[in-house]
């Protein structure tokens, strides 16, 4: 396996600033490669909850791009990933018009908050950045507004503030539901596209 010290792993909880602290801590301690792995949001529509997708490039709204890591293998054409362009913004993306509107805008295919950190981190020490991340909303479909204080700081799901919002808006509960089975979908299709790519990445850099 790899030597102590080799993996790190840190939980962001959907927050840039959070994201960016890990980073840098990982990158000050001598990382030799930052990984983002999680869940995105849509902004292509033919993207479903579950698909998998690995960063080509980070986009930003102020024009900024960050050029992901190189090196690895394509994709396996039989796990139905893509390697493209994502978004990196500060706050979560609700409505179906704003989707549509960044993908309009960015021509990225999905989008998420944390991986526009770890890129910028990257950047600055000089090491490369690689992401993959798993739908689990799709461009068609807004969310409720009772999930979007759902993540917790350490990345965990705060259950009672959602189900409180959701009793005020009883018609979320479905929502929710539905909601809840894209994340699952997006979970466990993320586990099993994660295991082989971080080990082709520790045998790159010499670390198995």
């Amino acid at each position: 396996g790899a030597p102590p010290g080799a993996c790190r792993i840190g939980v962001s909880g959907a927050n840039a600033a959070r994201a960016a602290t890990l980073a840098e801590e990982f990158c000050a301690a001598g990382t030799r490669a930052l990984v983002s792995a999680g869940v995105s949001g849509a902004l292509d529509p033919m993207l479903a909850p579950g698909d998998i997708v690995e960063a080509e490039t980070t986009l930003l709204l102020d024009g900024s791009a960050y050029a992901a890591g190189q090196g690895l293998s394509a994709p396996d054409p039989e796990s139905g990933a893509r390697r493209c362009a994502l978004l990196g913004v500060d706050e979560v993306i609700a409505t179906t018009a704003a989707k549509a509107a960044l993908f309009a805008r960015s021509k990225a295919v999905a989008v998420d908050i944390e991986t526009h950190s770890v890129a910028r981190i990257a950047q600055r020490f000089g090491v490369p950045y690689f992401a993959v991340r798993a739908i689990a909303d799709p461009a068609d479909r807004a969310l409720p507004k009772s999930a979007l204080s759902a993540i917790s700081a350490d990345g965990g799901v705060r259950i009672a503030p959602v189900l409180l919002s959701a009793a005020r808006r009883p018609a979320e509960f479905a929502q929710l539901i539905k909601l809840g089975g894209d994340q699952k979908t997006a979970l466990a299709a993320l586990g099993v596209h994660l295991g082989p790519f971080l080990r082709g990445l520790l045998l790159r850099l010499n670390l198995l």
